[in-house]
């Protein structure tokens, strides 16, 4: 019962820093004059940085369970940004028995 309040808890953490970073892109594109170069050079720079901002926080935070062997491991953030995934999981390959496999996102 206490995965599941802090699984809960770490997606709503989750949702405010994804509604927070699409806010300051917005405005940051609202702003900026997007019809200077730098601007929009600037403007890219914000979005990079919040996507590893993202994704860093996510992979501090989260592990996986391997659906094959039930092995626990962590990726890292590049990782997490490459594989395929969904809310509840990621498509990657696990590092104690090399299957690939849908594996479930738990939190730490």
């Amino acid at each position: 019962m206490e995965d599941k309040g802090r699984e809960r808890a770490l997606s709503i953490k989750i949702i405010i820093m994804l509604a927070v970073y699409i806010g300051v892109i917005t405005d940051a594109a609202i702003l900026l004059n997007m019809e200077e170069t730098w601007n929009a050079v600037l403007w890219f720079v914000i979005v990079i940085a919040g996507l590893v901002i993202l994704f860093t926080y996510h992979s501090r935070h989260v592990a996986f369970i391997c659906k094959s062997c039930g092995s626990r491991f962590e990726i890292t953030p590049l990782k997490d940004f490459l594989s395929p995934h969904s809310t509840r999981s990621h498509y990657l390959k696990c590092p104690q028995c090399g299957k690939r496999a849908w594996d479930k996102v738990v939190p730490k």
